[in-house]
């Protein structure tokens, strides 16, 4: 039995689609959004975030939780597709924030700056001293 989720659609397309097969009574729907949910602690992470589930621990919370073993190529297309949307929202959300971290950053940066030479500098006195200060 294969779940029509859809293909090339965003994560919460694909969700929803998964919601709509596990409440039209798909078992395979069910048992694919037991595991996901069981798994999300299994994430593999490298420097620049999750690359991916273990596939090491799939099996055996597939055994954990009961679900039947003829199932496990059904729930891994299911779970593959899944991770997929998964790792490519990540992806969006991380280039967005790093996007706007920059703006902000450019922000500050410009923030407060005068409208003479970027190098000019005002001078402090204290007794008989000069001071340059930025």
């Amino acid at each position: 039995m294969r779940l029509n989720l859809g293909t090339g659609c965003r994560r919460d397309v694909l969700l929803s689609n998964l919601r709509e097969e596990i409440l039209s009574d798909s078992a395979l729907a069910q048992e694919a959004w037991l595991l996901w949910t069981r798994l999300q602690s299994q994430w593999r992470v490298g420097m620049s975030g999750a690359t991916g589930l273990d596939y090491a621990a799939i099996r055996p919370a597939v055994e954990f939780l009961l679900l039947p073993q003829e199932d496990m190529p059904a729930l891994f297309d299911v779970l593959q597709e899944l991770e997929g949307h998964q790792i490519k929202t990540w992806g969006e959300e991380r280039a967005a924030k790093e996007a706007d971290d920059k703006r902000e950053a450019d922000r500050k940066k410009h923030r407060g700056r005068r409208a003479g030479p970027a190098e000019e500098e005002e001078f402090v006195a204290y007794g008989d001293q000069f001071y340059g200060v930025r």
